[in-house]
């Protein structure tokens, strides 16, 4: 199990029985290492102390700790800095740079989300970045994969997504039928429902195909869905990101790609 978090509400039961029976990492998302920024983002008063004790409380008992951020405008001149911090805390680090936006809230997400140059630019100094961009180009030609029609995603494949109310789906952020798990049995949804539901949704556009920016493209159904309202659709904000990605890491991971 992966426990995702923001740590708020971590205590020192919490901490001692996550010890006893440690998950496979816990994900706590750190906005900033500045309050006001901080509060800012999350928009609760007394949030960023809560984290960091959050955090402090996990690190102390050795579990398996990754910070995350997400980067946007109010945090971008930080990421060294929160990198360093997890660091110091024996934890892994990582950053991610989609901001997703809402189709039902339109330019909330917009207003604060990096620009595909400022994000390109961020993970070009990245070294770790560029080392798993470079496995993940060197597995995309070997494994045949950039020849496979159907999205790069696990969804129905390893991974699903189960609500607090015991309902089965492909992913937390598709807004698709569910599988009520409260009358029937996880093996009905899972090799069934979701199956079919992955076969609906399992395509990409033929335009595409042919895209040599496609292994650096993070399109997908769930994304396009709350971006668009339609899961077959195109997020052009991904499709230009993967562009610039191909653009700046062609050069650098060659001969991968």
């Amino acid at each position: 199990m992966i426990l995702f978090t923001n740590a708020v509400l971590i205590n020192e039961d919490l901490a001692d029985w996550l010890a006893d029976s440690p998950p496979l990492m816990i994900e706590v998302t750190l906005h900033s290492l500045k309050e006001d920024v901080f509060e800012r983002i999350t928009r609760v008063k007394g949030s960023f102390k809560a984290c960091l004790r959050g955090i402090d409380l996990i690190a102390s008992r050795r579990l398996p700790l990754t910070v995350k951020t997400v980067c946007m405008r109010e945090n971008k001149d930080e990421i060294v800095r929160i990198q360093k911090f997890a660091g110091k805390n024996k934890a892994q680090f990582k950053f991610d740079s989609y901001l997703i936006a809402s189709f039902h809230l339109p330019g909330v997400a917009e207003k604060y989300r990096l620009s595909v140059d400022e994000v390109a630019a961020i993970e070009a100094k990245d070294f770790r970045i560029l080392k798993q961009w470079n496995e993940c180009l060197i597995d995309y030609r070997c494994l045949g994969l950039k020849d496979d029609p159907s999205p790069f995603c696990s969804a129905g494949l390893y991974n699903f997504y189960i609500n607090p109310d015991l309902q089965l789906g492909l992913c937390h952020l598709l807004n698709r039928p569910r599988f009520d798990l409260t009358d029937k049995t996880f093996k009905e949804g899972f090799t069934g429902f979701l199956s079919a539901e992955r076969a609906k949704l399992c395509y990409r556009p033929v335009d595409c195909l042919d895209c040599p920016a496609d292994v650096f493209c993070g399109q997908c159904p769930a994304r396009a869905d709350v971006e668009c309202n339609d899961p077959q659709a195109k997020v052009e904000y991904l499709c230009d990101f993967a562009k610039k990605r191909y653009v700046v890491f062609k050069p650098i991971l060659e001969p991968a790609v």
